[in-house]
């Protein structure tokens, strides 16, 4: 089995592609093990084969009724899409540096104290121009009470209009507002859940920031 030709291109640092999961799915069911597999497939790591291998997994039935293991390039694949779906753009403000430093100044200034939204509508106010322009179109918040005026976070405060929409993410569904929670993990790394936060100085509260 070790004889096998390699003649994929090198496609180390790369995602697989379901091509790649498709050729992952052949030379496991002829008994190679993770490394020789990823030599053959892009010349891969070990251990990104070996995280392969459990993406994929699913427990078949043998004809004689007793369970198996295997991987699947089918069942990889589509968990591979549907976690990128949850992933959402990315993020272009980075490369907008006078934005960045505007939102710094309005937002994160104990002078200015705005709102992300009277930051936004400063901007057209005053007719200021960024390389970027920004617009809340959605809000996903979890199912807290605080949300339960759902109707007026979407109205505007001063003409009653639809500013924008409000959604709530389903129950233990916390990556459906993942920069959230990505933020909290942060969080409290330095605060542990369930602790009170005001028994932190202003000065802790920047370190952490």
């Amino acid at each position: 089995m070790g004889q096998i030709k390699d003649t994929t291109k090198d496609r180390k640092g790369k995602h697989l592609i379901y091509e790649e999961r498709i050729k992952i799915e052949a030379l496991f069911n002829l008994g190679l093990t993770p490394t020789c597999v990823g030599k053959q497939v892009g010349n891969r790591n070990r251990r990104t084969i070996e995280r392969e291998l459990l993406l994929g997994a699913v427990e078949l039935m043998n004809s004689d009724l007793t369970m198996y293991w295997t991987y699947s390039a089918d069942i990889a694949q589509a968990e591979r899409d549907r976690r990128s779906t949850n992933k959402g753009p990315a993020l272009k403000i980075g490369k907008d540096h006078k934005l960045a430093e505007y939102l710094e100044k309005t937002i994160g200034n104990e002078k200015e104290k705005m709102s992300p939204y009277g930051a936004l509508q400063n901007i057209k106010n005053n007719n200021l121009s960024f390389e970027t322009s920004l617009c809340f179109k959605t809000i996903t918040c979890d199912n807290g009470c605080e949300f339960l005026n759902f109707d007026g976070i979407e109205k505007s405060i001063r003409n009653k209009q639809t500013r924008t929409k409000l959604y709530f993410v389903h129950l233990y569904s916390s990556w459906e507002r993942g920069t959230n929670e990505n933020i909290n993990k942060m969080i409290r790394r330095f605060i542990s859940k369930g602790v009170d936060i005001s028994s932190y100085s202003d000065k802790d509260i920047e370190r952490i920031q």
